[in-house]
């Protein structure tokens, strides 16, 4: 998006920014718990520079990885009890997968369809 005008509109879902980064188009920020612990400083470091409309939400209970296919893969081959704790946590959450899927496509649907007329 830094490198490309033809995109109208950015995501960071749950990772750092890297180097300087300076936008003036529509930018949606999605985070997890885990992401706040970890990436917090790049976010308040590069979210000034973002000029154009922008939003930041926080999933509640979500971890690093619930926005991804592992997740709901987990989840079906029943290996959530078989994970160590704190990798549950970081990566997944307490959110059941499919209310991360549901929230991640509503809201990433959602987003680009809003700014994709434009």
């Amino acid at each position: 998006m830094a490198a490309d005008r033809r995109i109208k509109a950015g995501v960071n879902v749950d990772g750092p920014f890297y180097g300087t980064v300076s936008l003036d188009r529509p930018f949606l920020l999605l985070t997890s718990p885990t992401g706040e612990k970890y990436f917090r400083t790049s976010w308040d470091e590069t979210w000034p520079r973002l000029t154009g409309p922008k939003r930041q939400d926080l999933v509640e209970n979500s971890g690093h990885s619930s926005v991804t296919d592992a997740a709901i893969l987990i989840d079906q081959l029943g290996l959530r009890p078989q994970l160590p704790p704190s990798e549950i946590e970081n990566q997944y959450g307490s959110i059941g997968s499919r209310e991360a899927l549901k929230f991640f496509r509503d809201e990433l649907t959602g987003f680009f369809k809003q700014w994709s007329a434009r």
